[in-house]
């Protein structure tokens, strides 16, 4: 229905990337989006992308993620901690879960296991989320790397932004800020599932729980889901804007969405009879 108003590379782009997926239906189809209390990752998904670790092709580059508890009590939160890599560029690579450290740390102790899991991989970065905690994470990640040998230098070209220095080795500390609701973020990361672009590296009971049980609409929040989003994010650019000649046909698309959902007038004047939900056929392309 939207065809007309939308640019031609933009459509092929995410006709390759969201084909067969449930965001596909959504997107291009105009289909009704899965209900909310159904589970997004499914284990039929995981079990068919899962490799050995002599099946991992050379990675482009490797993340560690974390999602800090900061405390270690009974009723803490586990800290989440998760590796993966990617191989290929961020529009068609597939990316590989290589790790989890998931656990209930010290603050101390989940830095220390962040910054040995970064060496032991070769990660390029350590991915932090900062909400809880704000400037405290990044600077719990120096002190301890501090203690074991690494340097904290200024990024080349940046004033405000550290990497992690050590005989010639570069770590980037990236920090971000989880935006919007949990389901919502995780969705485009469920979609690399559904397109088989995510492996995990033999088996990974706890994390592969939590994500085949968790419920999108309560108001538990698993560290390690978390961090395996923030890693798959970082990986993948899913948070990345839209390339510039792709602006105007968001700003279209927009614009549509909003006419059919009978919320803006159309261009004679006259609004649209009705409205769609979100999910429903006021979106597709």
């Amino acid at each position: 229905e939207n065809r007309g108003n939308v640019d031609e590379l933009y459509y092929q782009t995410e006709t390759r990337r969201l084909g067969g997926t449930a965001q596909g239906a959504e997107e291009l189809e105009g289909e009704l989006g899965i209900d909310d209390g159904e589970e997004l990752f499914k284990l039929g998904q995981i079990d068919a992308g899962r490799v050995d670790d002599r099946s991992v092709p050379p990675l482009d580059r490797v993340v560690v993620a974390v999602d800090p508890a900061g405390t270690k009590h009974r009723t803490s939160d586990n800290t989440g901690i998760v590796a993966a890599g990617r191989a290929g560029d961020v529009n068609t690579g597939e990316g590989y879960v290589l790790a989890d450290k998931t656990g209930s740390y010290t603050w101390d102790g989940w830095g220390e296991e962040t910054v040995k899991l970064a060496e032991r991989l070769g990660a390029s970065a350590i991915v932090l989320e900062r909400n809880k905690f704000a400037d405290a994470v990044a600077a719990n990640i120096r002190t301890t790397a501090a203690r074991m040998g690494w340097a904290a230098e200024q990024r080349p070209g940046f004033k405000t932004l550290t990497d992690l220095v050590k005989q010639g080795r570069r770590i980037q500390i990236i920090e971000v800020l989880a935006m919007g609701d949990k389901a919502t973020r995780a969705r485009p990361v469920v979609t690399l599932y559904e397109s088989a672009r995510m492996h995990h590296v033999d088996r990974m009971a706890s994390l592969e729980d939590s994500m085949t049980t968790w419920d999108p609409t309560s108001s538990v929040s698993p560290g390690d889901i978390d961090a395996l989003v923030h890693a798959a994010t970082e990986l993948f650019s899913l948070d990345a804007p839209p390339a510039p000649e792709m602006r105007g046909s968001m700003v279209a698309i927009a614009q549509a969405n909003q006419r059919l959902a009978g919320s803006a007038p159309s261009r004679s004047g006259q609004r649209f009879p009705g409205g769609h939900d979100r999910r429903g056929g006021g979106r597709a392309l």
